[in-house]
């Protein structure tokens, strides 16, 4: 009896994903609702967290006070890995609902949970999702609880920190990310980030401290800059990059070329294929691998085999074009 009892929860909990799964292809209905709303009560954090994505595919706010509600008891009751509290909060920051309450309260939430080795902190993805739903819930004081944030001890959440502080549109952002970017991290994504934040928020004022980076002695950080400048796409960044190539390859070639075709306008792009023209053929195959984040766009792919027609190298080169820009 105790085997078929076993077998008969796994069925149950089966039917309930498969069914939630068939609800999100029904669409928005007050049946679907009632099923859903039934789901969030459940006690298994994996249909939850089905329920939650499910609500958040439909689309239907009205639900966000039992998105919020269902939460609670996976505080205080298994939800080994976060499961159901990370799919709810992601959820309501989808749906843009949700109270500042449950936002700070996850992002504050720290669940560390045994791992080979010692410990894991199975909670970085709901600090993460919380930063973005504190940022729409209008929390009053939500500068320092993401300045907080900052000094995560996760690099993910510090990282969350960041691109929440630049979607705030707040004045004194500007001055909080520039000192991250100063003291910088151990992570550097979280200071190119910080960096490509400030060169959209303040390209005029954050382009000497982009070129202070890029002079750094250390490769790592350069690279970092150097990405910042390309995401950011701001019109001076062209300059400053095309600035630090070298007549000859050096281990940061590929990176700033990656950058300028991070730009995409026209200008970088003409600069680009000149090279895939002219260049050495190690330049080249830089140049072909830096173009290739563009391997959707048939013209890009065209105008580049154009080029590379005109080399007397050209047969390696076009078949690593076409290896590159393979879809």
């Amino acid at each position: 009896m105790r085997y078929i009892d076993v077998v008969a929860r796994k069925q149950t909990l089966e039917d309930k994903l498969e069914r939630l799964s068939e609800l999100r292809g029904e669409g928005d209905s007050e049946g679907a609702r009632r099923e859903l709303t039934k789901n969030l009560a459940d006690k298994s954090p994996h249909v939850v967290a089905s329920a939650a994505r499910t609500i958040a595919e439909l689309g239907i706010t009205d639900l966000a006070p039992e998105l919020e509600k269902a939460i609670e008891p996976f505080f205080d009751h298994p939800d080994k890995g976060c499961i159901a509290k990370t799919a709810i909060i992601k959820s309501l920051a989808t749906l843009e609902q949700g109270s500042s309450d449950i936002f700070l309260r996850c992002l504050r939430h720290v669940q560390p949970e045994p791992a080979y080795g010692g410990a894991v902190d199975t909670a970085v993805e709901l600090r993460c999702e919380s930063a973005v739903g504190l940022v729409a819930a209008g929390y009053p004081d939500l500068i320092n609880e993401l300045v907080t944030a900052l000094t995560d001890k996760e690099a993910p959440v510090r990282l969350a920190a960041v691109r929440a502080l630049a979607a705030t549109g707040r004045a004194e952002v500007e001055a909080l990310l520039r000192y991250k970017t100063l003291v910088g991290d151990e992570d550097l994504q979280v200071v190119s980030d910080a960096l490509e934040s400030l060169l959209v928020i303040a390209p005029r004022r954050s382009l000497p401290l982009a070129k202070r980076l890029l002079d750094s002695a250390d490769e790592a950080v350069v690279e970092a800059a150097a990405l910042a400048l390309g995401g950011s796409r701001c019109e001076e960044a062209f300059e400053l990059l095309t600035s630090r190539l070298d007549d000859f390859d050096s281990p940061l070639t590929q990176t700033i070329l990656l950058a300028i075709s991070m730009l995409r306008r026209e200008e970088p792009m003409a600069y680009l294929l000149r090279r895939a023209e002219t260049g050495t053929r190690r330049r080249v195959e830089s140049v072909i691998k830096a173009l290739a984040i563009h391997r959707y766009d048939s013209a890009i792919r065209e105008r580049l085999k154009e080029r590379l027609e005109k080399r007397k190298d050209k047969k390696p080169l076009l078949a690593l074009c076409a290896s590159e820009f393979e879809t």
